[in-house]
């Protein structure tokens, strides 16, 4: 089976090869690795840091969180299986029987029956789920196909150029799911997997798009859903507002999420 890996990274040359480019190459996935930049700056950065490390391609894409992303749908041709990957992803993990976190080494063979299992079930998405507390995992299955909301930290996708974000929207993993819900209704969700990462907190990324200054980033969450719900009307047949705490303000603020599964099942029927 043919697939490959892109990764959008902006200002972190350095957080990307310590982090995302050693948990593929740990997983021996290098190979597959198409690394996407915001300019030529960033290109000529990137170039000198990876040296002679092995990668498929270096292409400059967009600035921008959802701008880059809907550069890499683009770039490649529908049909592709693509596995997303994030710049800032510490290494890949699996909960074992007492529910402990371990780094773990099979990245490869996850990535493959997923994409195996969605083709069979003529879906367009699988995901990881985002626990990092074996607890709440302790009593689910290993995997598993629901309505669930998209991990952008890492997920998997058979391209469809018609899954582009209009590029105003910042939070694009919930629109993302959107399309997921449209279209099949349900997605491919890993439990016991995933990859570990601190959302939000290290500098650089293209969460910039999310403000840096108190300020910006209180005034980004109080438009982000607004924005969303003018642009995508149908947002609130499967979504509904939450309040979840922004982890570089530490305070709450307002993010769309799937509505509970015993809802969903009454619109989906």
């Amino acid at each position: 089976m043919d697939w490959i890996i892109a990764c959008r990274t902006y200002k972190r040359s350095k957080i990307f090869l310590e982090q995302t480019y050693r948990t593929l190459q740990e997983n021996n996935l290098t190979d597959k690795l198409f690394i996407f930049v915001a300019d030529q700056e960033e290109y000529d950065i990137y170039k000198r840091e990876l040296g002679d490390k092995t990668y498929k391609g270096l292409i400059v894409a967009k600035k921008g969180g959802t701008a880059a992303r809907n550069f890499m749908i683009k770039y490649f041709p529908e049909g592709t299986f693509i596995f997303m990957i994030d710049d800032d992803n510490e290494f890949f993990f699996q909960f074992d029987d007492k529910n402990h976190m371990k780094r773990s080494y099979n990245l490869k063979e996850i990535c493959e029956d997923g994409f195996k299992t969605i083709q069979e079930n003529n879906l367009s998405f699988w995901t990881f789920n985002a626990l990092t507390n074996g607890y709440f995992a302790k009593n689910l299955p290993f995997k598993q196909t629901r309505p669930i909301n998209i991990f952008g930290g890492g997920y998997g996708v058979i391209n469809d150029h018609s899954f582009v974000v209009d590029e105003r929207v910042v939070e694009e993993d919930t629109v993302l799911t959107l399309h997921c819900m449209r279209k099949d209704k349900q997605c491919l969700v890993y439990r016991k997997v995933g990859l570990k990462t601190k959302m939000l907190t290290l500098e650089g990324g293209l969460q910039i798009d999310r403000g840096v200054t108190q300020d910006e980033r209180r005034q980004h969450w109080t438009t982000a859903h607004k924005i969303i719900e003018e642009l995508y009307p149908d947002i609130s047949t499967y979504f509904e507002l939450r309040t979840e705490v922004d982890p570089l303000l530490k305070e709450n603020r307002y993010i769309w999420r799937l509505k509970s599964l015993p809802k969903l099942k009454k619109i989906l029927k």
